[in-house]
């Protein structure tokens, strides 16, 4: 068992009195439409699914909000390198409610919370249809404390999630949506 990273991150959280970073991933993903990363999107938290994404994933819960603007929290569990593995709270915001402006024309935002209620991380991911596949700029504004290891962990972890779409999702997809 490693270090547990919600632990990590609401340490940094405290310690960084509101200072961020921001870590950026930009990919671009041959055989992968938007079509099917929207519909990954929608249906990642089947635990069956989310497992096909990487190796160092667990499991994923959804509970109910009963709010119809954000109806559900995500609970991933993972693992991030040597960290985890970790239950994260996920949850969508109204686009509105986000720092960020989008690179490309499709984007989703998200936001992961200590149990406790603290702001841990923002989650953003754009998208569209590239020439030689899906193109992705994914931006996770981090706490400033966090380590640089955890940080590099996430950067390493995120690049391989990408680099799975293309054994797993077209054929999925395909599948799903006959």
């Amino acid at each position: 068992m490693g270090e547990d990273m919600m632990q990590i991150l609401k340490k940094a959280a405290q310690e960084s009195h509101g200072q961020t970073r921001d870590i950026v991933i930009e990919n671009e993903v041959p055989g992968i439409t938007a079509e099917m990363y929207e519909w990954w999107g929608k249906n990642l938290n089947n635990t069956k699914y989310y497992k096909m994404w990487h190796p160092d994933h667990i499991s994923f819960e959804v509970e109910s909000t009963g709010d119809p603007a954000s109806p559900f929290i995500g609970h991933p569990t993972e693992k991030i390198g040597r960290y985890g593995p970790s239950t994260m709270n996920f949850g969508a915001e109204p686009r509105s409610k986000f720092p960020f402006k989008p690179r490309y024309k499709n984007y989703g935002v998200g936001n992961n919370y200590s149990k406790d209620g603290i702001l841990l991380s923002y989650t953003y991911s754009s998208y569209e249809d590239g020439p030689r596949g899906l193109k992705i700029y994914d931006v996770h504004r981090w706490p400033a404390r966090v380590p640089q290891e955890l940080v590099d962990a996430l950067v390493k972890h995120c690049i391989e999630e990408t680099s799975n779409f293309p054994k797993f999702l077209p054929e999925l997809y395909k599948k799903m949506n006959p």
